[in-house]
C-alpha cells in the first residue's frame, strides 16, 4: 500500500516520523477512472446507475498541490466492500489510458498506474495486468442494491407502460423541437417490425397524439413516429432527463436502477426489443444481442443483467475506422465502435425469458427451443479473468476518488 501514496509519506510511514492509521485504505480505493466509466452510486441516498463524468464532472472544483480536487457531499460508490463514502475527488487530463477486457468483455478504462486488486497476488498496476489474472469483478451476489427501489422519479410515477415508452425511445428515439414552435419525441422502427405497433398501442394507452409517417416511398422500409405535444417533450427530456443525443451518445437515465423489478424488466425489454435482435434455430440454438455505439449504454445493461443474475458476453464487434458497405453498396469509414452484448445459453435465455427480457413476438419460438433443448453448454469464459490490456489514445479527465 506504501506505494499507491506519495513516495514522502511512505518514507515517513517507514521511519516512524509519522503513522498512517488503516494503511490498506490506499488499496481499497479506485483511482484514475476515465469519465465514461459507469459506476453504481448513491447520491443524498437514492440509488444511481451513472458516469463518473455525470456524477462528478460538476463539482467546485479547486487547485490544490497541482491538482483539481473537489469535496463532493453525500457521494457513495459500490465497493468490494459495499457502499462507501467519497470524501475527495481530484482528477487531472491524461492523453493515454488503458482498457482492461476480461475473457467474457467486461472492461474497464483507466490509467496505467490505477492498482487493481489481483487474486493471489494482492494489488497490481493495470499497467502490470497480464492474461489470465483474476480480478475481482461486479456480480449477482450485489443484487441487494435493488432491493427498496421506487417508481417515482421527480415526482413522476413510472408505469411499467410508461417505462417501456422509455426503453423505446432510448432504442430508437430522438428529440424534434424548436424552441416556441414544435415539440415532438420521434422514433424510428422497420415497418414490419413488431416494435412499431407495441410502441403506438404504449402510446396509446398513455393517452399520447402520435403520427406515423413512412418511408416507403423513398425505397426505405422504416416508419416515424411522432409524438406531439410540448407536455411529452418536457416529461421525457426534462423531468424524466432521458437523453436524445444520437446513437454514440445514447445511455439509460440514471435512475432505471432504482426502479421496481416489473418496470425495470419492461424498460429493458423495450429496448431489447427496439435496438436488439433475439435468434432462434435449431442448429445455432437461440441468443439474445444488443448492438451499439454507445459503450455507455452497453456498460449499463452489463451492470443491469449481473444483477438480475444474467451473465452477459461483450465484444467489439466493429473497430472505428473500419471499411464498410451499407446495404445500397456504398463504401462507408465507420465513425465509432460498435458494442454488441450476446445473452447465449439454455440457463442463460431461460433467465431472461423468466424475467421477461424476451420481446413477446418471440416468446413462443424461445419457449420451443428451450422445450426441445437437451444440453446446456457451459460458459468457459470467465467473467473475471483478463483477456488482454490495450493502450487507447485519451483526451479528458481521470478522477481519483478517496
Amino acid at each position: 500500500y506504501l506505494l499507491l501514496m506519495h513516495p514522502r509519506l511512505a518514507d515517513a510511514h517507514l521511519k516512524g516520523d509519522l503513522h498512517i492509521h488503516d494503511l490498506e485504505y490506499f488499496g481499497t480505493r479506485p483511482f484514475c477512472l476515465a469519465e465514461d466509466t459507469v459506476l453504481l452510486a448513491r447520491v443524498n441516498g437514492e440509488l444511481k446507475l451513472i458516469t463518473v463524468k455525470e456524477l462528478l464532472g460538476n463539482l467546485n472544483y479547486r487547485l490544490e498541490n497541482g491538482l483539481e480536487a473537489a469535496r463532493p457531499l453525500n457521494v457513495e460508490v459500490l465497493t468490494p466492500r459495499g457502499f462507501t463514502r467519497v470524501v475527495k475527488v481530484t482528477r487531472r487530463r491524461v492523453n493515454r489510458i488503458l482498457r482492461v477486457v476480461t475473457e467474457r468483455g467486461r472492461f474497464i478504462e483507466l490509467t496505467a498506474d490505477h492498482v487493481i486488486p489481483v487474486a493471489d497476488l494482492g494489488f497490481v498496476r493495470a499497467g502490470d495486468l497480464k492474461p489470465g489474472f483474476k480480478l475481482h469483478v461486479l456480480d449477482s451476489s450485489f443484487s441487494c442494491v435493488l432491493e427498496g427501489a421506487s417508481a417515482k422519479v421527480n415526482g413522476v410515477e413510472v408505469t411499467p407502460t410508461l417505462a417501456k415508452v422509455v426503453g423505446f425511445f432510448v432504442a430508437d428515439g430522438n428529440y424534434n423541437y424548436e424552441e416556441g414552435g414544435f415539440y415532438n419525441v420521434a422514433c424510428t422502427f422497420g415497418l414490419h417490425q413488431p416494435a412499431l405497433t407495441e410502441f403506438q398501442s404504449l402510446v396509446k394507452e398513455l393517452g399520447w397524439r402520435c403520427t406515423a409517417y413512412s418511408h416507403e416511398h423513398r425505397g426505405n422500409s422504416s416508419a416515424q413516429l411522432f409524438v406531439t405535444g410540448k407536455e411529452v417533450f418536457e416529461l421525457l427530456k426534462w423531468r424524466l432527463k432521458v437523453k436524445g443525443e444520437g446513437a454514440p451518445g445514447k445511455e439509460l437515465p440514471s435512475w432505471v436502477i432504482k426502479l421496481p423489478r416489473e418496470e425495470l424488466t419492461a424498460l429493458i425489454e423495450a429496448l431489447i426489443e427496439g435496438d436488439g435482435h433475439v435468434h432462434v434455430s435449431k442448429r445455432s440454438g437461440a441468443l439474445i444481442s444488443v448492438s451499439s455505439t454507445s459503450k455507455v449504454l452497453v456498460q449499463q445493461l452489463h451492470v443491469i443483467l449481473t444483477l438480475l443474475g444474467i451473465n452477459p458476453y461483450v465484444y467489439r464487434r466493429i473497430r472505428a475506422g473500419t471499411q464498410a458497405k451499407k446495404k445500397s453498396g456504398e463504401e462507408i469509414t465507420t465513425k465509432h465502435d460498435v458494442w454488441t452484448l450476446v445473452i447465449q445459453g439454455k440457463s442463460e435465455v431461460k433467465k431472461a425469458l423468466d424475467l421477461g427480457l424476451i420481446p413477446p413476438s418471440i416468446r413462443g419460438k424461445v419457449s420451443e427451443w428451450l422445450r426441445n433443448s437437451r444440453f446446456d453448454k457451459k460458459l468457459r469464459a470467465r467473467d473475471n479473468v483478463v483477456r488482454y490490456v490495450e493502450e487507447l489514445p485519451y483526451d479528458g479527465y481521470v478522477y481519483d476518488l478517496y
